[in-house]
């Protein structure tokens, strides 16, 4: 029996952006059924959901002056028309509300995160416009992340009392209910003690809890005294697994943003490569990127024969690359001290296991990603610069090593995500759809 799904994001469901979390777990579902209520600018193309409808948060401050303006409005979806992004790496002539974000996103900084959440406050946000598209969908299931943002959280916490859906379903994809994300940041737990609360009320009015890692899931039942189910994003498709030569010299790839310690671990692994070239041009490293990248850091990032940046390009010329390379990167922070990602588990992951190519995760063992991929012995591990080199150094040793870690990442995808799978879970277990 088919229900309507009601499933409320931040970001647009969108390819060209590469957030297609909730679109990859509802595929299964018939478009008539699912509705989508995000916040961000960009433009959905999924065709997963039939209808969306977006609250812009421009519109959201400017109605603290002004409470007649429309806050939300519902889109029409935007086909895959495979545009590269317009935002090369260090273009200085980038929109500054973008600089701004870009900057915002890498720092993290608290001050900037609670004016936001002021201005949320006293925006208008409940609306008839977002009333009336809830109402004339009905949904009967509400599929909600528990985020760390208190404004997206209170939106869902909206939907749940006013609208009452039959089963409310809560995603955790991140630590957002632990003190262990910033230890000695007393300024953040005090963040987190009230957010804490929020998580546990929105917790006890959902009827189900789905967890992205076994740790996570751990972590969340102890606390909560709950039965989490464990749901991670499925592959795209079938993995096809391809037997590629290995390249000379050896090709490492990234596609990605900046940002949250992944900048000084790409430049730790530029500078080991540059070592390793000194005699003769064995590896190159290519970074793919939306994120604007500073003229000082874009420096430290191309080194003739060693690595290059690159502005980023559509998902499916990402498969195509990724495909084309023999290692993917999949960088975290290498500093004890960042725990942001510690129990969170990166969607860019499934994409890189499809390709079935060896994957080399840089980061501290810490943070949910690369504890998973070491866990699994889905790719090969770092977490220092020390550590950088002597992974290199083995590759070129013993090449045999790519194709042995390219299987086992692809076998990891296989057994851990699959589609059909988790679909079955969703559907009979969770929704019973």
């Amino acid at each position: 029996m088919s229900k309507k799904i009601l499933i409320t994001s931040i970001p647009a469901w969108s390819q060209k952006t590469g957030y297609n979390s909730w679109s990859s777990i509802f595929g299964f579902a018939n478009p008539e059924d699912v509705a989508n209520i995000f916040i961000e600018n960009d433009q959905p193309d999924s065709e997963v959901a039939s209808k969306y409808l977006r609250i812009k948060e421009a519109d959201v401050v400017k109605g603290i002056l002004n409470k007649k303006i429309i806050t939300a409005s519902p889109v029409e979806t935007l086909p895959d028309i495979n545009i590269e992004s317009k935002i090369p790496a260090g273009n200085t002539d980038t929109n500054i509300l973008e600089k701004l974000r870009e900057f915002f996103r890498k720092k993290h900084f608290i001050v900037t995160l609670w004016i936001r959440e002021i201005l949320w406050f006293l925006g208008k946000w409940k609306s008839k416009e977002l009333d009336d598209f809830i109402n004339n969908f009905n949904p009967e299931v509400l599929v909600f992340s528990i985020e760390s943002y208190f404004y997206f959280n209170r939106l869902n916490e909206y939907i749940i009392d006013k609208f009452k859906p039959r089963q409310v379903i809560a995603y955790m994809w991140d630590d957002n209910f632990t003190y262990k994300q910033y230890p000695n940041n007393y300024i953040r737990k005090i963040e987190r003690y009230f957010l804490r609360k929020q998580v546990k009320r929105l917790i006890n009015k959902s009827h189900q809890v789905l967890a992205i890692l076994p740790q996570m899931k751990r972590e969340l039942d102890s606390e909560y005294g709950i039965k989490s189910i464990l749901i991670t994003k499925p592959l795209s498709g079938k993995p096809e697994l391809t037997v590629k030569p290995v390249s000379y010299p050896i090709k490492l790839l990234y596609t990605g943003r900046l940002g949250i310690g992944r900048t000084e671990t790409l430049q730790a692994l530029a500078r080991a490569i540059k070592k390793i070239n000194e005699k003769e041009s064995c590896m190159r490293l290519d970074i793919y990127t939306v994120s604007s990248v500073p003229r000082e850091v874009l420096d430290s990032l191309e080194i003739a024969g060693s690595s290059y940046v690159h502005p980023a390009v559509t998902q499916n010329e990402v498969f195509k690359l990724q495909r084309e390379s023999d290692i993917l990167v999949f960088p975290e922070t290498m500093s004890c001290k960042n725990r942001v990602a510690r129990l969170s588990f990166s969607t860019k992951l499934t994409d890189y296991f499809s390709a079935g190519r060896c994957i080399l995760a840089i980061g501290s063992k810490e943070l949910g990603p690369i504890r998973y991929i070491e866990e699994e012995d889905a790719g090969l591990v770092a977490d220092s610069e020390e550590g950088i080199k002597h992974i290199l150094q083995k590759i070129i040793d013993n090449p045999g090593i790519l194709d042995e870690y390219g299987m086992k990442g692809y076998l990891c995808g296989a057994k851990n995500h699959n589609k059909e799978n988790i679909f079955r879970i969703i559907r009979d277990d969770v929704i019973g759809y």
